[in-house]
């Protein structure tokens, strides 16, 4: 039984696709922190800046040959082109204060916002053969849209102990931002807010000279 044969018989359709790509873009990222000490032992401050920036362009060819099996056989074909563009920017701030309790505690307060933007541009065209250009716009594969995501977070942690044996403990509060704006192919507009609490705990114990437990 030559089972290639039979298979051949069965086939409902088949897809021939040959895509070519190709993109070009950079990327930044830098982070500056300044730490201070306080004459009293375990009191600090420290500020750190962190950004994240990004850029991608290029272009997407797609070549597909569908062929369909029925009574008769049918083959078609699909030439598309998609230009992409996309900007991601994104930076934040870490500010911390810590203050010593009692021989071995510490309090530990902090502040963190963040800001990100992402701008996201598809344009995908069809191949005209009267022009022998890629000319015919296809909405349902074309999206243009800006995204805003920004958060405050603040917090306060206690910890107690040493390098050794340590556990600490704290709660953080979180507030959102989200925008979300779609200009093509159709406008829509997302703004929406999130508030929540976020706990936290961790505690180590060193169990001889090379084991710990965390």
């Amino acid at each position: 039984i030559n089972y290639a044969d039979i298979n051949k018989q069965n086939e409902i359709s088949q897809t021939d696709n040959d895509i070519s790509s190709n993109f070009h873009g950079n990327s930044l990222s830098n982070q500056v922190l300044f730490r201070h000490s306080f004459p009293k032992r375990g009191r600090s401050i420290s500020l750190g800046i962190s950004n994240n920036l990004s850029d991608k362009i290029g272009d997407n060819y797609l070549t597909a040959i569908n062929t369909y099996f029925k009574s008769t056989t049918v083959t078609d074909s699909l030439r598309q082109l998609s230009n992409q563009k996309n900007h991601n920017n994104q930076y934040s701030i870490n500010l911390v204060y810590t203050e010593p309790v009692g021989k071995k505690g510490q309090l530990q307060v902090n502040y963190n916002p963040s800001f990100s933007n992402n701008n996201a541009d598809q344009e995908t065209y069809n191949y005209d053969n009267g022009s022998s250009k890629y000319t015919l716009l296809d909405t349902s594969l074309s999206n243009k849209f800006n995204n805003t995501y920004n958060t405050q977070n603040t917090g306060i942690t206690f910890r107690r102990g040493d390098r050794n044996n340590m556990i600490s403990a704290g709660v953080s509060y979180q507030y959102s931002e989200l925008k979300s704006e779609q200009v093509f192919p159709q406008v829509s507009h997302i703004d929406n807010t999130y508030s929540n609490f976020l706990a936290n705990a961790f505690a180590r114990f060193k169990l001889s000279l090379k084991s710990n437990l965390d």
